[in-house]
């Protein structure tokens, strides 16, 4: 099941992308920190990714920006799992401050493939157990995050944001997991 959820999404993703193939608006860069739990609780140890977004659909006007973004990233956590994720992601962002300062609102869900820390071993049939190779694990995510953006007159903005993401299903009898994640990052417009 969570496989067909997973080519739906990269379905949706690709179709979405080809509509729109050559009209990037802006591309931002970030590096995060992961930790496991709630937004604004842990930020320690550092547990290091990165992620790029693409927008492809940034709507302006007076007192907010609108944006739709494809992005994808990943983060390793020693020890949990290492995670790749694309998806798709729509922002809201109010303009604050004599519109220099945004407030950031993403919403996003999309596929994440996981891979544990260290070697994975299969019971066979005799009952002993053996090396496998690891071909990882597929999740689907959803993230909610709040930050801020510096509205500068140039190309390049600078952002902070704390996010949370929901992966599930995880592993055997824990169907969510929740992670935090730390991004300062930029923006740059085209």
């Amino acid at each position: 099941m969570i496989r067909n959820f997973a080519f739906l999404i990269l379905t949706i993703i690709s179709i979405s992308l080809n509509g729109y193939g050559q009209v990037f608006d802006q591309f931002s860069a970030s590096i995060n920190s992961e930790a496991i739990g709630l937004p604004f609780t842990n930020y320690d140890p550092l547990h290091p990714g990165f992620e790029l977004n693409g927008t492809i659909k940034r709507i302006e006007k007076p007192k907010s920006i609108r944006y739709l973004n494809t992005k994808i990233g990943f983060f390793y956590h020693r020890r949990l799992e290492t995670a790749i994720y694309i998806g798709g992601e729509y922002q809201h962002s109010l303009k604050l401050f004599r519109q220099k300062i945004s407030l950031d609102l993403p919403i996003g869900l999309g596929y994440l493939h996981s891979f544990y820390p260290g070697e994975v071993y299969e019971q066979n049939d005799n009952g002993d157990f053996e090396k496998i190779n690891q071909t990882g694990r597929a999740h689907f995510y959803t993230n909610l995050g709040i930050g801020f953006t510096y509205l500068s007159d140039s190309k390049v903005q600078p952002y902070i944001r704390q996010e949370l993401l929901l992966e599930t299903p995880f592993a055997n009898g824990i169907p969510i997991i929740t992670h935090s994640l730390v991004k300062v990052g930029v923006q740059i417009k085209l």
